[in-house]
């Protein structure tokens, strides 16, 4: 992966503003109960965009769903880039308090 040129936003003879987007490394995604598939892909389509590898952790009352989702993600995207950890709160609670 490269990471992308900095947008120029100004380059005059005085001043020259630029903006550079670097991933933050992993994103961890956390899956609510309700609406589970559109608040999949409404976390993990900016963190995969700005560059960033993910840990979705699917809803331990409709876990299907997104688990399913996951599978047909992974057939299309770099190996290691989505990663899935299922299981109760107390693995979401885990990923918040993460200190990477």
């Amino acid at each position: 992966m490269t990471i992308p040129t900095p947008e120029i936003l100004t380059d005059d003879k005085n001043v020259r503003v630029e903006v550079h987007r670097r991933p933050y490394g992993v994103v961890g995604c956390i899956i609510p109960w309700n609406f589970p598939l559109h608040t999949l892909f409404q976390k993990i389509a900016p963190a995969i965009y700005a560059g960033n590898a993910c840990i979705v952790k699917p809803s331990s009352h409709t876990p299907l769903s997104t688990l399913r989702a996951m599978e047909l993600l992974r057939e299309i995207t770099p190996p290691g880039l989505i990663q899935t950890l299922a299981g109760g709160s107390d693995i979401g609670t885990e990923i918040c308090l993460h200190k990477d």
